[in-house]
């Protein structure tokens, strides 16, 4: 079971975690505690959000091309999910 996470690639799994938040940050407005001050989730999609979990979806996919790890569809979502993001700024 561990070893095949070991032979995943790093960079893909956090592009596609990030580019999974990215996308939902506007869906999930209304489900965000009072207390936390929604203007700093709209700061990270307006700061750029959506296209860093591009380019790291794009540097992730290259990585797993040259070293032959796992993570390869990982780096597909994170990309196709960062293009939704940044378009949605």
């Amino acid at each position: 079971m561990w070893k095949s996470l070991k032979e995943t690639s790093g960079i893909a799994i956090f592009s596609f975690i990030l580019s999974v938040f990215m996308f939902l940050i506007p869906f999930i407005d209304s489900y965000v505690p009072y207390p936390f001050p929604r203007q700093a989730l709209y700061a990270l999609l307006d700061g750029g959000g959506g296209f860093i979990a591009l380019i790291v979806g794009i540097i992730a996919l290259i990585h797993v091309k040259k070293t032959g790890l796992k993570g390869k569809w990982l780096a597909i979502l994170g990309i196709i999910l960062g293009v939704f993001a940044a378009l949605y700024v």
